[in-house]
């Protein structure tokens, strides 16, 4: 088994995995989550990161390679020391996953009320100052359906890291965002990784959107890492894949459509 590296939080090694269901799978898939940092995930439609998060938060067992989360082996037999695993794990969904019903405020609280013994004043005393951080205090009272994406964003953000997670998966759901918005937003990101010194890893097609230096970067193409490394050593890279996705769609080793199992029709049709 290769060794921890200082501050690593959860890893996949070697993973191979089929979903049944779906016929998607991971093969060979390698990378490591450290604490205090910023990891930037892309590659096609279809390229298994979203198997790769079931993978994470042990919904899905590999079958072959391991899935470690603090050097312990994820077994997704023991539902205990599953909870805890993914009570460590905040998740942003694509579409941000806001219950409409409820108001942002109240979509913020609920990891608190649902986690923690927490009365309501020293709920009120957690939420606030990140509803201030994000300039969200004036949407507070407001329903999801009222609010811009960049808000909905924040809210969903903000409801991830309100237990303080090691781990903040943002998955997809930064790629329609405002220019403007979206840098603010990473700016507060960045600072709240500082100091919180949590992991972070952002999934994507636009991985440019969010180009620094010092963030890593993954990419994945039909489950399968084809780069990691620095975003001064993706930049210099000599890598046929890396080199289409960023610059020249149309040539390369990747297809533009790409099916990870053969071509089959699978339905009947009606014959008169």
């Amino acid at each position: 088994m290769p060794e921890n590296l200082p501050g690593e939080i959860l890893s996949l090694q070697s993973v191979y995995y089929l979903d049944q269901q779906s016929k998607k799978k991971v093969q060979n898939l390698s990378f490591r989550l450290l604490a205090g940092q910023v990891t930037i995930a892309f590659g096609p439609e279809g390229c298994g990161m979203e198997l790769a998060v079931e993978l994470c938060t042990g919904q899905a067992a590999p079958d072959s390679g391991h899935v470690f989360f603090h050097g312990q082996q994820i077994d997704c037999t023991d539902q205990r020391k599953l909870e805890k695993i993914r009570s460590k794990i905040g998740f942003v969904a694509p579409m941000f996953s806001l219950i409409n019903n409820q108001s942002v405020f109240e979509n913020i609280a609920l990891p608190l009320r649902y986690h923690t013994t927490m009365k309501n004043h020293q709920i009120i005393d957690q939420v606030e100052p990140l509803l201030k951080r994000y300039e969200m205090l004036h949407v507070a009272d407001a329903r999801p359906q009222k609010l811009g994406r960049s808000e909905s964003l924040r809210a969903a953000y903000i409801r991830a890291i309100i237990n303080r997670p090691e781990i903040v998966i943002i998955h997809s759901a930064m790629d329609a965002q405002c220019p403007l918005a979206r840098e603010r937003f990473l700016q507060l990101l960045k600072e709240d990784v500082r100091n919180y010194n949590f992991s972070v890893l952002i999934i994507t097609y636009t991985p440019m959107f969010f180009y620094d230096p010092d963030f890593e970067f993954l990419l994945v193409y039909e489950g399968e890492t084809k780069f990691h490394g620095n975003g001064i050593e993706m930049l210099n890279a000599d890598n046929p894949w890396l080199h289409q996705y960023l610059h020249d769609p149309s040539h390369g080793p990747m297809r533009s459509f790409h099916s990870q199992v053969k071509q089959e029709v699978k339905y009947e049709t009606a014959k008169t």
